[in-house]
C-alpha cells in the first residue's frame, strides 16, 4: 500500500518475452530521469536511490509525497528483487490547450 495519494509504485517483469516491460531497469542510475504520464499529466521524476530487496512480496517505501517507485525481479542477484526511487521535479498538466507547471 502506498503511503500518500501522490507517490506510485509500479512493478513489471524482466527477463524475456513479450511482458519483459522492465527488462532494462538493471542499467538504471541513480541521476536519471524517470516520465510519467497519465491522461494530460506528465510526471518527471530523477532517480534518487537504487537498491536490491529479498523478493519475499513486500517493498519497504518512504512516505515522503512525490516519489515513484519502481520494481522488477533482480536478473543478477537471484532471490532478489530491483527497486528504483524517484523523487518528483515537476508535474506538468495540460488543460485547454495551456500548460501548468507544479
Amino acid at each position: 500500500e502506498i503511503p500518500v495519494a501522490d507517490s506510485y509504485l509500479i512493478a513489471a517483469h524482466s527477463g524475456v518475452g513479450q511482458i519483459a516491460y522492465f527488462n532494462e531497469l538493471h542499467n538504471v542510475s541513480v541521476g536519471d530521469d524517470i516520465y510519467l504520464s497519465i491522461a494530460d499529466s506528465t510526471m518527471h521524476y530523477r532517480v534518487s536511490n537504487i537498491y536490491r530487496t529479498i523478493k519475499d512480496g513486500d517493498i519497504a517505501i518512504s512516505n515522503k509525497s512525490g516519489m515513484i517507485y519502481l520494481t522488477t525481479c533482480d536478473q543478477i542477484i537471484d532471490g532478489y528483487q530491483l527497486v528504483i526511487e524517484g523523487m518528483l521535479v515537476y508535474w506538468k498538466i495540460f488543460l485547454n490547450n495551456s500548460v501548468i507547471l507544479f
